[in-house]
C-alpha cells in the first residue's frame, strides 16, 4: 500500500459572502487548494432549506471527489486517504462510519479514512423567492441526469409508463458546460423546468482521471433531493452492459459504479443517516443498450435522441471522441437497432472502417499512443464480455452481489444479458471492413 494522503479540511470565512453556498479549504502535503460548492438552485427549485445532516453529506461528498482526483493512482491501484472532515454532527457519522467506509472501498477499491470534527460554522439556507420553484402534488421520483443517452431513454419512458409521478432531474456540475448538455438534452421531451443541480468546483490540478467517486457525489445529491422532496425513489438509467458487463471486464479494480452491490451499500449508509432511506431502482439493469434504445424509438419516433452525449472524456464540447468504451458502446446500440445510417454523429474517430486509427482521425490529435490504448482497451472488453466464463472469480462475485440484494435469477438474467451482447458485437463486427481497425483489434490481428 503507497503513502497515505493525508488532508485536512476547514469550511471557509468566504462561505458567509453569499447564501446556499461553501467553500472549502483544503491543506495536504504542503498545499492549500478549495472547493466551492453552490447548491442554492437545488434550494430554490425545492423551496426547502437543507438540514445539517444534508450539509455534512454534501461536504463530505466533495471531499470524497477532491481527494480521489489529486491523488494519482500507483501501478497497484489502491491508494489510502486520512480526511480530516468538519461535520454538524458528529455523533451520527462516527455511527455511520463502517456504513460509509464499505460504500466507498467497494465503489474506488482505495481505503477510506475519516476523523470527523465539529463543524461550528453558523449558517443560513436563505430562498430567494423570484426563482421558480418546482411545485407539485403529484408523487415524485429522482432520476440522476448526465445528459446522455440512457438519461434521456430513462426520462422519457418514465413519462411514459408513470404519467401520475413526476421526474426530479438531479445534474452535479463541474463547470457550466455539463450543466448546459445536462439541461438541454432533457428539455428535448421536457416542457417543465424540473432540473435540480448542484455545482462543485474544484481547485488546483486534478491528476487522477479515474474518478471512481464520482457516482458517490452524484447520488448523494440525489439523496438529499430525495429526502427533502418526501420521495423514496431514486432511478438509475443505466443499461446492463454498463452495470454488469464493465465490473467483469475491468483491468484494474472492477467498476462497481452502477449495480446493485453499489446501491445497496449506499442506501445501507442513508439508511444510519435518517429514517425511510431512498432505494435505488434500476429497470434497465438487465438489458443492452442497444434493447434500451430500441424501447424508447418503439415508443416514439420523434425523440431527438442524437442530440445527447455519450462519451465521458469530452463532454465540455460537441464532439465525442467515438473510441472510448462509452463512445464505442453507443455506435454498437446505434447499429444495432439500424440508425447508424440515418443520422451524422459527430467523432473526433469518426471512420470505424479505417484501417488504422490515425487514419479514422478527423483532427490532429497529441497523444496517439494514449488515445490508441483507450480505444484497443474499449473494444478488447467488448470481446471479453462476450466470452466471460461463469467459472472465473469476477463473475461469482457479483452474482453474489445482486443476490444479497435481493435480485433473482442471477446467473439466468447474466447468460441471457451476455448472449444479447455477443449477438450484437458480432454483427456490429461483420458490418465493418474485414480490414477495419476495429476488426482487427477485436480479432487480435492489430
Amino acid at each position: 500500500m503507497t503513502k497515505p494522503f493525508i488532508m485536512d479540511v476547514n469550511i471557509s470565512s468566504k462561505t458567509i459572502d453569499k447564501p446556499s453556498f461553501l467553500v472549502l479549504d483544503c491543506f495536504f502535503e504542503n498545499q492549500q487548494n478549495k472547493i466551492e460548492l453552490d447548491y442554492a438552485h437545488l434550494v430554490n427549485k425545492i423551496n426547502k432549506p437543507l438540514n445539517k445532516t444534508d450539509i455534512d453529506m454534501l461536504v463530505i461528498a466533495a471531499v470524497v471527489a477532491f481527494a480521489d482526483r489529486k491523488k494519482l493512482r500507483p501501478q497497484k491501484w489502491a491508494r489510502q486517504f486520512k480526511l480530516k472532515i468538519p461535520v454538524y454532527d458528529i455523533d451520527v457519522w462516527q455511527t455511520a462510519h463502517k456504513q460509509l467506509f464499505d460504500c466507498l472501498n467497494f465503489l474506488t477499491g482505495d481505503r477510506w479514512h475519516f476523523e470527523f470534527i465539529a463543524n461550528t460554522f453558523h449558517f443560513e439556507n436563505m430562498i430567494e423567492p423570484e426563482l421558480q420553484t418546482i411545485k407539485t402534488s403529484e408523487p415524485v421520483a429522482i432520476i440522476p441526469f448526465s445528459g446522455g443517452l440512457d438519461s434521456l431513454a430513462t426520462l422519457h419512458l418514465f413519462r411514459i409508463h408513470e404519467k401520475h409521478t413526476k421526474p426530479l432531474l438531479i445534474t452535479v456540475n463541474t463547470n457550466h458546460n455539463s450543466r448546459k448538455l445536462s439541461f438541454n438534452t432533457s428539455r428535448i421531451i421536457d416542457k417543465l423546468d424540473t432540473r435540480v443541480s448542484v455545482s462543485m468546483k474544484l481547485s488546483g490540478r486534478l491528476d487522477e482521471i479515474s474518478y471512481r467517486s464520482r457516482v458517490f457525489v452524484f447520488f448523494m445529491v440525489a439523496a438529499i433531493t430525495a429526502r427533502l422532496s418526501n420521495t423514496q425513489r431514486i432511478i438509475i438509467g443505466e443499461n446492463g452492459q454498463g452495470s454488469i458487463g464493465a465490473p467483469l471486464v475491468s483491468v484494474d479494480y472492477p467498476y462497481h459504479s452502477l449495480h446493485f452491490g453499489f446501491t445497496k451499500r449506499l442506501h445501507d449508509l442513508l439508511s444510519q443517516l435518517w429514517d425511510n432511506a431512498p432505494f435505488f431502482e434500476h429497470p434497465y439493469i438487465w438489458q443492452t443498450k442497444a434493447e434500451v434504445l430500441q424501447l424508447l424509438l418503439s415508443n416514439s419516433s420523434e425523440i431527438d435522441w442524437n442530440k445527447t452525449i455519450s462519451c465521458s472524456r469530452l463532454r465540455e464540447t460537441s464532439i465525442q471522441c467515438g473510441i472510448c468504451s462509452n463512445c464505442l458502446l453507443r455506435r454498437l446500440a446505434l447499429t444495432t437497432v439500424g440508425l447508424e445510417n440515418l443520422v451524422s454523429e459527430n467523432y473526433l474517430w469518426q471512420d470505424l472502417n479505417a484501417p488504422t486509427l490515425e487514419a479514422a482521425l478527423k483532427h490532429t490529435q497529441k497523444n496517439l499512443n494514449t488515445e490508441i490504448n483507450i480505444a484497443s482497451r474499449a473494444i478488447v472488453s467488448h470481446e471479453q464480455f462476450r466470452k466471460i466464463n461463469p467459472s472465473i472469480q469476477s463473475y461469482q462475485q457479483i452474482v453474489c452481489e445482486l443476490e444479497k440484494a435481493g435480485q433473482q435469477q442471477v446467473e439466468e438474467k447474466i447468460n441471457r444479458l451476455i448472449k444479447c451482447h455477443t449477438q450484437e458485437w458480432e454483427q456490429f463486427l461483420n458490418k465493418l471492413n474485414p480490414d477495419s481497425w476495429v476488426v482487427k483489434v477485436a480479432l487480435g490481428r492489430a
